[in-house]
């Protein structure tokens, strides 16, 4: 959910340049461009070469900035727009003439406003400079900013039924809070991944300070102050509201700290400030190039390749001898390259995500005919049960090509027993851990307690899927297979909630009555202590009379797919 700028932008910049790939990047490229060469001014303007070189050094080498410079979204506009306003506000505290006032509240009210209808979280953060601002420049220049960011919000209201409609969702809340280390994974991320990159550049403030004396001028104090009070801001938000600290959001924030922190090396002399700059930022292209993949699809989503691989198959196998589904943020982004060679993508589902689309697809799976099942995903939330839903009934692999954080797959009729798995869990191999498993017919609201250690279930790339049979009556419209992790035989929580806790109702996956098979599937989380437990029992609502036999735990590879 983002403001209307960057959408209505490509609107009409499509109808003059076209749709292409490259036409719809371009925008944010040149964006992004504009960025660097308005921040390599502002560093010229009022901290020297050094200061220049170095900030827009940072902004145009590292991984994160580039992937984000080339994407079709608001954040090289919102750097851009952040860039603009320090420029204004700085151009506002030196103006010595009244025309230049008026002036550098024109480009306040542009860079302000075209925050606000960039991103949320620009306008956020532009709200905040502005604020900041106040410390800054002189009293009899106040009115001059206050009035300019008055005008920005009154430009805003155009927009602000669309935001209300945006406000009355639940947030981010689906994004985890941050952690106290947030920051340092976050420039491990623009860094590509390099440690050393990462470290050299936390250690930049220390010796920048010391390089210059503990001394720097307001103009560095502001910017500085402002990027880390924006950043406690936006953590204790993250924390307390919904997470908007978020890495690309970052970085239209970067550049405050990038030319408060070159501000430090003004007094280095060239030769040796050029040598340094040069080598950082050769290994800085490097390390974007090579080691963070910058030309590979480990950053974009392969839409393209996606695309291309259901076309083949239903080619291939035929329409009709195929169910097709599935799993991408938006079905054009597929139909963007289809459409282009004249076709046009359909599938029975186009999003599996809530629990009312995972019933719909059991109640799909189940009455179908069609041989073979397709499904198709990109960076969707997966849950497991999805998978296993398939699987149930078209268990042999047919197809399998994985991507990075994307998988395409089709699956065949077959024999359940020719799967594999890294692990099988039951009585026989594991007779302790089911001795409280009754599996007389009853009506108990409870049925069944098994506890297992984690150290005997996890894998790594792993999943588990438990599976057992049994008998219900045909009043029962609830029955549901619980799966939840306990610590000394406490369920486990986190802020108020259940850590892990999944419960299936399996009438929704299944309708059948009588005699039949019960399964769910679930991954566990990564930060569960080996000796933890989790503990599988049936939750019988309807306390109608049901038989389940002891399950079978089963450790799936996510590579067996």
């Amino acid at each position: 959910m983002h403001p209307a700028f960057m959408q209505v932008l490509l609107q009409y910049w499509t109808q003059v340049f076209g749709d292409s790939e490259l036409s719809l990047r371009l925008p944010s490229t040149l964006f992004g461009l504009s960025a660097i060469v308005l921040t390599y001014v502002l560093g010229i303007k009022h901290f020297g070469r050094n200061a220049a070189l170095f900030a827009s050094a940072m902004l145009l080498f590292p991984v994160l900035p580039i992937i984000h410079s080339t994407l079709a979204r608001p954040y090289a506009p919102g750097l851009f727009f952040i860039v603009l306003l320090i420029f204004a506000i700085f151009r506002l505290e030196d103006s010595r003439v009244r025309s230049k006032y008026l002036t550098s509240s024109l480009l306040i009210i542009i860079a302000a406003s075209g925050s606000i209808y960039t991103h949320y979280y620009a306008g956020l953060c532009a709200g905040l400079i502005g604020i900041s601002a106040l410390f800054y420049v002189k009293i009899r220049r106040w009115s001059f900013l206050i009035i300019s960011g008055v005008i920005a919000v009154l430009l805003f209201l155009p927009h602000w039924s669309i935001t209300q409609e945006h406000l009355s969702r639940d947030g981010l809340g689906w994004l985890g809070a941050p952690e106290w280390h947030w920051f340092w994974n976050y420039l491990k991320l623009y860094f590509g991944g390099n440690l050393w990159l990462s470290a050299l550049f936390m250690l930049l403030i220390p010796l920048g300070l010391i390089q210059s004396k503990f001394k720097s001028d307001n103009k560095a104090r502001f910017l500085l102050v402002t990027f880390i009070a924006l950043y406690f801001i936006s953590h204790l938000i993250s924390l307390l509201y919904t997470p908007i600290l978020r890495e690309p959001g970052v970085i239209m924030l970067m550049p405050l700290l990038l030319l408060g922190i070159g501000s430090f090396f003004k007094k280095i002399k060239s030769p040796i400030y050029n040598g340094a700059l040069f080598s950082l930022s050769l290994v800085l292209v490097i390390g974007s190039v090579f080691q963070a993949r910058l030309f590979e699809t480990v950053h974009f989503e392969p839409f393209r390749e996606m695309t291309a691989l259901i076309k083949k198959y239903e080619n291939d196998i035929g329409s009709d001898k195929l169910l097709k589904f599935c799993n991408v943020t938006n079905i054009n982004y597929l139909n963007y390259y289809a459409r282009r060679d004249g076709a046009n993508l359909d599938f029975e589902m186009t999003m599996i995500e809530e629990i009312e689309e995972i019933h719909k697809l059991a109640a799909i799976i189940q009455k179908t005919d069609k041989p073979k099942v397709m499904l198709a995903r990109t960076n969707r939330a997966q849950n497991v049960i999805q998978l296993e839903i398939i699987r149930n009934k078209f268990p042999k692999i047919e197809v399998v090509v994985y991507f990075n954080n994307a998988n395409f797959n089709i699956w065949s009729r077959g024999d359940f027993n020719d799967r594999n798995f890294l692990k099988t869990i039951d009585e026989s191999s594991h007779p302790q851990y089911f001795m409280n498993w009754n599996c007389d017919s009853t009506n108990n609201e409870f049925i069944g307690s098994l506890r297992i250690p984690v150290s005997e279930l996890r894998h790594e790339e792993s999943y588990l899927l438990l599976r057992t049979d049994g008998w219900i009556s045909e009043e029962l419209n609830q029955l549901n297979f619980v799966v939840v992790a306990e610590r000394d035989s406490v369920l486990i929580e986190q802020r108020g909630a259940a850590f892990l806790y999944q419960a299936w109702n399996q009438i929704a996956l299944d309708e059948t009555r009588g005699c039949r098979r019960f399964y769910t599937a679930v991954e566990l989380p990564e930060k569960l202590k080996d000796s933890d437990e989790i503990h599988v029992y049936f939750w019988n609502q309807n306390l109608a009379q049901v038989k389940i036999k002891k399950p079978r735990i089963y450790v799936v590879s996510k590579f067996d797919q």
